[in-house]
């Protein structure tokens, strides 16, 4: 959903100096919560899945794609959580979620 760009840009410290750095930019949404994302999470070896957490008390396993009509389908929806979900993080191997609410 994001690719870098090249570019100059002025730094919120100091806004005399221009950095040329890379930036991020927008390039589509992924939607299927209904409340805010608190989180997102993705495991060091698999770059195709990403998992959020979200106000609306779920956990969201992404598989990430690359056609040009959509970035992220949602595959699983984990649920549990009583009250909204504050954080998400994942093993190393992306075996394993733990999450907080």
């Amino acid at each position: 959903p994001f690719s870098a760009t090249k570019g100059d840009f002025t730094d919120g410290r100091h806004q005399s100096d221009k950095m040329s750095q890379e930036s991020l930019v927008l390039r589509d949404t992924m939607k299927a919560h209904t409340d805010w994302v608190t989180a997102i999470a993705t495991p060091i070896d698999n770059s195709d899945m990403i998992v959020t957490s979200s106000r609306d008390k779920f956990i969201i396993v992404w598989s990430l794609t690359k056609d040009g009509s959509q970035y992220g389908v949602p595959r699983r929806r984990l649920t549990g959580h009583g009250h909204f979900v504050e954080d998400v993080v994942l093993s190393s191997d992306g075996m394993f979620a733990l999450s907080g609410s």
